[in-house]
């Protein structure tokens, strides 16, 4: 039997909300990665394109970080209204969604977006 549409746009919703907490967290680790070259670089006096090099790189994922943290937020807010248009037509998804939708409000709560 097929998915209802409204069945697939959930699951689809949910990996999405997934797939960019991941997202985010790899950025975040990244900046901590580049932050601990350039300090390496830093100290080291090594040479001056490298240490320029590491900078953009370091600009550059933490310039992400607020458009996913608002990706994730667009996407959560997607999920709610989904999950009440479904109601209970499906329990058990709507009971997997209203979880993922929990688990990604703690994360969002979490982020302060000041320090993004």
């Amino acid at each position: 039997m097929a998915e209802a549409p409204l069945e697939k746009k959930i699951k689809v919703l949910m990996a999405a909300s997934k797939r960019i907490q991941k997202e985010y967290l790899a950025y975040k680790n990244e900046i901590q990665l580049f932050e601990n070259a350039i300090q390496g670089i830093e100290d080291n006096e090594e040479n001056a394109l490298k240490l320029k090099k590491q900078n953009e790189l370091l600009v550059e994922s933490k310039s992400m970080l607020p458009n996913t943290f608002q990706r994730l937020e667009e996407i959560n807010q997607k999920l709610i209204d989904q999950v009440v248009e479904l109601g209970m037509m499906n329990e058990e998804l709507t009971e997997q969604a209203q979880q993922c939708i929990d688990q990604t409000q703690l994360f969002l709560n979490q982020i302060n977006p000041a320090m993004i």
